[in-house]
């Protein structure tokens, strides 16, 4: 039987740990930024979870490219495993697949500039929504059975850093891909509010208020304000430009200048084609991160628009019970909204 324990923490001593994670550059009673509001309201607002189950979760911001803040969430979370059960369960979303067509860096780069230049919006805007996901592990008797909970987070913040941010729960699914119904007591109700906070003027915490410029050296310098490290590695880079397209919603021109960092690398793979959790025709690049030993980086580019359009966090090693290959995380850029 497996066993999660999630800690919870009064909103001062919370905040009191975010704060620390990153001593170094945070100076002391800096106000908590929007990603950091985020993560605590979904930790100490959680909907209340029946005694019948304990939760196991990762929220949305876990892919965000926030390593501080993603080793904080390791540290929230305490897995204990006892008689471990009979069979394997899926605990995590299965893999997405992708056909090796031999496309290269350069050409899929060609491809993707191309489909760029045919529509754009008209500037970077300082507004995202994006759909990610946290997990729900039941425990009932000798099995488990893990519900995937995703989670729509619309964000929108002015040049003063102010904003607000919306936070609402999405459609949940079987990990394993079962077609049966999910038990209402088991999953939050699609649409209903999780998170909702405004944040007042000074407050948001956004790295930089202007977007980036036209060329490649003014884009490195401003993915660098954004928190690239100076010795980046290719899954570095996808970490930033995940982290960069939760504050902005970025234009092609922008999208094709990320791409040329990003595919002129020699760290990066071209993985293939396929679909993403959204059924949009994609191209995969990927990169093992060197920041972050064990896991492996995945961006996700739009074979109809040539834009950035989701990115996935896999295990390369087993951690715990999780083995390797398991999706640790997903996010979603550029969905329709109701």
């Amino acid at each position: 039987m497996r066993w999660v324990v999630t800690m919870r923490f009064d909103d001062d001593e919370l905040a009191e740990r975010l704060r620390r994670l990153d001593p170094a550059i945070t100076p002391q009673n800096t106000p908590l930024t929007a990603a950091q509001l985020a993560i605590r309201d979904r930790i100490t607002g959680a909907t209340a979870i029946p005694s019948k189950r304990l939760s196991y979760r990762r929220p949305l911001w876990w892919s965000a490219g926030i390593p501080a803040l993603a080793t904080f969430m390791v540290t929230l979370v305490v897995l204990f495993s006892f008689n471990p059960t009979p069979k394997a369960v899926a605990l995590t979303p299965a893999p997405l697949t992708f056909t090796n067509t031999g496309q290269s860096a350069v050409e899929l780069l060609a491809a993707a500039k191309h489909a760029l230049e045919e529509r754009s919006p008209v500037k970077a805007e300082r507004a995202t929504t994006s759909t990610g996901w946290y997990l729900q592990v039941e425990h009932q008797d000798a099995t488990s059975t893990v519900v995937i909970s995703p989670q729509v987070t619309t964000m929108r913040w002015r040049p003063d850093q102010s904003g607000e941010v919306l936070v609402v729960a999405g459609v949940p699914y079987w990990a394993d891909g079962a077609q049966q119904p999910i038990p209402s007591a088991d999953y939050v109700p699609p649409g209903t509010v999780i998170s909702q906070m405004t944040v007042p003027a000074g407050e948001w915490g956004a790295p930089t208020v202007d977007p980036p410029g036209a060329t490649i050296a003014e884009m490195t310098e401003w993915l660098q304000a954004m928190g690239l490290p100076v010795d980046a590695d290719a899954a570095d880079l996808i970490d930033t430009i995940n982290l960069a397209m939760s504050y902005w919603t970025l234009t092609n021109q922008q999208h094709a200048t990320l791409l040329h960092l990003l595919l002129s690398r020699e760290d990066i793979e071209v993985v293939g084609t396929g679909l993403d959790r959204a059924g949009r025709e994609v191209t995969a690049v990927a990169a093992d991160s060197g920041r972050f030993a064990g896991t492996r980086r995945i961006l996700l580019i739009s074979s109809d628009t040539g834009r950035i359009v989701a990115e996935e966090v896999v295990r390369t090693t087993p951690d715990g019970d999780l083995p390797a290959g398991s999706v640790i995380s997903y996010t979603l850029w550029g969905l329709p909204t109701k």
